[in-house]
């Protein structure tokens, strides 16, 4: 059966999808800047000093264990909804936008732990991107499920 969607629903899809590009966008210029790094002096000094501003500051080791410590609680919390959200049989969508936020959590993970991502120099940026990115896809997590709560408070 096909349904036709109201006004309210295009704009909920416009929502979603400006989010995902924000979040795609959030992390392809990360990898840009890198990129740009290695090939222009005035980035790769900017980039270098940022670094080091950010290691003195909000990214010291005791820093970085407290934002593990929060990734991987909200990645818990994350799979409990999941689980939740099948159990209940919700709507497809709702066991996605979930899994896109464990995955996310896992890939922040990744990359505050990775050596390979502490060797690069835009090391501070890495994190800034897909914490904010996580941040996004948690906002949208939070909307939904407050959207099927409610159409559960209603039926």
């Amino acid at each position: 059966m096909y349904r036709k969607k109201n006004s309210r629903g295009i704009i909920k899809g416009i929502i979603y999808a400006i989010a995902l590009l924000l979040q795609v966008a959030l992390i392809v210029t990360v990898f840009v800047i890198n990129n740009l790094t290695a090939k222009r002096a005035g980035v790769m000094r900017h980039v270098y000093t940022k670094r080091l501003q950010y290691e003195q500051g909000i990214f010291t080791q005791v820093n970085l264990t407290k934002h593990n410590i929060i990734l991987i609680a909200l990645c818990i919390l994350f799979a409990v909804l999941l689980f939740y959200a099948i159990k209940r049989r919700q709507k497809i969508f709702t066991g996605i936008q979930i899994a896109i936020g464990i995955m996310m959590s896992l890939l922040t993970i990744i990359v505050i732990n990775s050596k390979y991502f502490i060797d690069i120099l835009a090391y501070p940026y890495f994190i800034i991107a897909f914490e904010l990115a996580l941040l996004i896809q948690t906002i949208i997590i939070i909307i939904v499920i407050l959207q099927v709560y409610q159409y559960n408070k209603r039926y």
